[in-house]
């Protein structure tokens, strides 16, 4: 896939580094994909299953791999603060991806995904778009810190 958001997939290769992150969900490591890291959090204190992830060869196969999991509650109930924190990671270390994401200006940000009505828009496009909602906040954060840069360099 090619464009201006591509990027902003978990299914994007832009590998994603964790170094002893505040939330207990996220392991150490380099993934590969966004998708790798959040299947990963599904079991993260198995350190054989989440080098399964950081070695998996496709954001396909990392799902493929966690396909035969059964979450816990405490992991659904946090699946959102987990995807948050892994955006906000991959979106920090990458700054094409935050370039591209200042980019979208004010226009809305929608995970297309006819599959997931929780992170996307689901079968019926009247999903919960938890992805689109959490790049667009991450959006704003930049534009805010993007303005105060400027402000600070207008006052020097």
């Amino acid at each position: 896939r090619t464009g201006a958001t591509v990027g902003f997939s978990n299914y994007s290769f832009h590998s994603v580094t964790v170094e002893d992150h505040e939330n207990k969900f996220l392991p150490n490591g380099v993934f590969p994909t966004g998708e790798s890291l959040f299947q990963a959090t599904k079991k993260s204190n198995d350190l054989t299953y989440v080098q399964r992830q950081i070695q998996a060869k496709s954001p396909k196969v990392s799902k493929a791999i966690a396909q035969r999991l059964e979450v816990t509650d405490e992991w659904m109930n946090n699946r959102e603060a987990i995807m948050r924190c892994i955006v906000r990671l991959k979106f920090d270390q990458h700054d094409y991806l935050r370039e591209s994401l200042l980019r979208t200006g004010l226009r809305k940000i929608i995970f297309n995904s006819r599959r997931d009505d929780f992170f996307g828009t689901g079968p019926s496009q009247d999903g919960n778009n938890i992805l689109g909602k959490i790049l667009k906040e991450l959006r704003e954060e930049y534009q805010r810190n993007l303005i105060r840069v400027l402000d600070l360099n207008m006052n020097l």
